[in-house]
């Protein structure tokens, strides 16, 4: 499958961003970067951060799980105001509803599992982290599917701060 990283369509964005993160995470060096990369200074701006980022969550998987029969509880979700568990309760087992989707099934659920994990542990502090390192990811992404060189040193020098 040919992904364009260009294009408007979040929900293979979030897909292929996933999918690094599961590759790129298996290292626990990067999982230490990416769990102190926040200052004291950007927690504010981070829960400002936190709607939007839900918010996009929300728009990648809508159709993902509307085309699984899973309704999104959305009372529940302005209710406890954060996590994926408050936007899809229904959502017992994420292991299980991922593998039905995507062939390389550990290293992106080990990816979404982090995700979820930093969202659970603490939201002001994870929500820009993720940013920054999404942001990373898909830079890299672009180097990589262009050929260019530097894409691997980027990632690099993110992990390493």
């Amino acid at each position: 499958m040919t992904i364009d990283l260009e294009s408007n369509s979040s929900t293979l964005k979030s897909a292929f961003v996933a999918e690094l993160y599961g590759a790129v995470i298996s290292s626990e060096a990067a999982w230490e970067a990416v769990k102190t990369h926040v200052s004291a200074q950007e927690h504010e701006r981070a829960a400002d951060a936190l709607v939007a980022v839900e918010k996009a969550k929300a728009q990648a998987l809508r159709p993902l799980l509307t085309a699984r029969g899973i309704e999104i509880d959305e009372q529940a979700a302005r209710d406890r105001g954060r996590g994926w568990g408050a936007l899809y309760p229904q959502v017992e087992n994420w292991r299980q509803f991922w593998t039905g989707w995507i062939p390389s099934t550990e290293p992106w659920l080990r990816g979404m599992e982090f995700l979820q994990s930093i969202s659970d542990e603490d939201d002001r502090t994870g929500v820009s982290s993720l940013i920054r390192y999404e942001e990373c990811l898909l830079d890299f992404a672009r180097l990589e599917s262009t050929g260019a060189d530097g894409g691997t040193a980027l990632l690099e020098s993110v992990i390493s701060e």
